[in-house]
């Protein structure tokens, strides 16, 4: 069978798992996991649960910020649509000095 073989911290002092192909060490109270490649520690769930929680306060934002972009156009656009037709009306009848929309 297999037998437990202790692992030797690295010289930085982290604990190699080549099974999980990280390091883990101790940062205060807790353990943590290192990935070596990028030198960053892995999310606590905490941390994770705190940076999804910033992530959807973030979409909420932009939402409502391309909803309100939104209505900005609509109501320009109406003006827009109004000129445009003054503008064929002119064209029409270049004489006119005002005209009617329906």
């Amino acid at each position: 069978g297999k037998r437990y073989r202790p692992v030797r911290a690295n010289t930085a002092g982290r604990l190699p798992s080549r099974v999980l192909g990280l390091e883990l060490h101790v940062q205060g109270d807790e353990l943590r996991f290192r990935d070596p490649v990028t030198g960053e520690d892995l999310r606590t769930h905490d941390e994770d649960k705190a940076r999804g929680d910033e992530q959807e306060a973030r979409a909420d934002a932009a939402e409502r910020e391309v909803a309100r972009l939104k209505q900005l156009l609509v109501d320009k656009g109406g003006e827009g649509q109004a000129s445009q037709k003054h503008r064929t009306a002119r064209a029409v009848h270049p004489n006119a000095r005002s005209c009617s929309l329906m």
